[in-house]
């Protein structure tokens, strides 16, 4: 069953803080019920939305294939992000979601049979729908 302990939650603030500062990002970690590790980014100078609006332009211009666009907050998928992010912000990605998992971290899961054993689950938000992302 998935569950995060608070010493581990420490661990993974110790390593996603130095590269929230490196990209001049705020950000806070929190817990959603004891299995999920959240990451809310609300400011900085990198515009996700407008680079997450950008991509969904350049699907449906080359691909003929619709995309929503968001405004104000975008939730990052952790397992299709390299698709929906360019430049700096995909940079920026690549460094944090990775640093979320602490070193022990594990996922035996297997979907085909139902069967979902993971240490726990990582979120990536940036804004939230009452507080949006700010570029400052």
């Amino acid at each position: 069953m998935a569950y995060i302990s608070q010493d581990e939650k420490k661990v993974v603030a110790s390593r996603i803080n130095p590269i929230l500062k490196k990209y001049g990002l705020k950000g806070t970690l929190s817990i959603r019920h004891n299995m999920k590790l959240v990451l809310k980014i609300s400011s900085g100078p990198i515009n996700f939305i407008e680079n997450h609006n950008d991509h969904v332009d350049f699907i449906k211009n080359n691909y003929n294939q619709d995309g929503y666009k968001v405004s104000g907050s975008v939730d990052v998928n952790i397992y299709w992000y390299t698709e929906h992010f360019t430049g700096v912000a995909l940079y920026a990605l690549k460094e944090i979601i990775p640093a979320m998992y602490t070193d022990d971290w594990f996922d035996d899961s297997d979907a085909s049979v139902d069967y979902f054993s993971t240490a726990y689950y990582i979120g990536v938000h940036i804004g939230t729908w009452n507080k949006p992302y700010r570029v400052i």
